[in-house]
């Protein structure tokens, strides 16, 4: 049993990109997810969380970084807030993206808070080397 999710997206809310993926972490079928266009931001987790993973070529990319966020109330619950999100993007994006991604790839997403952008050849040739190395593990 299989499941198939197409992907062309430039991302979208965080929150209804964290439930996709915990339904497919839930789902007993292989999930198989295709970048069939550019899959940026929550749909790049989405297209990662997948336990076959394949980008179309030449269409296909990845546009990964740290979630934004908007947040009110107390200094402190904000400050508070702010470190947790952090913290638990962070782990997310290295469990997500690692196998696909270099460490000094991943360090430059995290700690620079920047846009990085991956063509399919690229990521393709890493997934096969890594044999498509599902998730083991992964929740959210």
């Amino acid at each position: 049993e299989r499941v198939t999710i197409n992907i062309n997206s430039p991302g979208g809310y965080v929150t209804t990109g964290l439930r996709i993926m915990q339904a497919m972490f839930n789902c007993k079928a292989n999930v198989e997810t295709y970048g069939v266009g550019p899959c940026a931001s929550i749909a790049a987790c989405i297209w990662a969380a997948g336990k076959t993973r394949i980008l179309s070529e030449p269409l296909g990319s990845l546009m990964v970084h740290m979630p934004s966020s908007q947040v009110g109330g107390k200094t402190l619950d904000i400050a508070e807030e702010c470190k947790f999100t952090n913290e638990f993007f962070a782990g997310l994006i290295r469990q997500l993206f690692g196998g696909v991604l270099t460490t000094e790839e991943l360090d430059k997403v995290i700690n620079e808070r920047t846009d990085s952008y991956f063509p399919a050849d690229v990521i393709n040739q890493r997934i096969a080397t890594n044999n498509n190395k599902a998730l083991e593990g992964c929740e959210v």
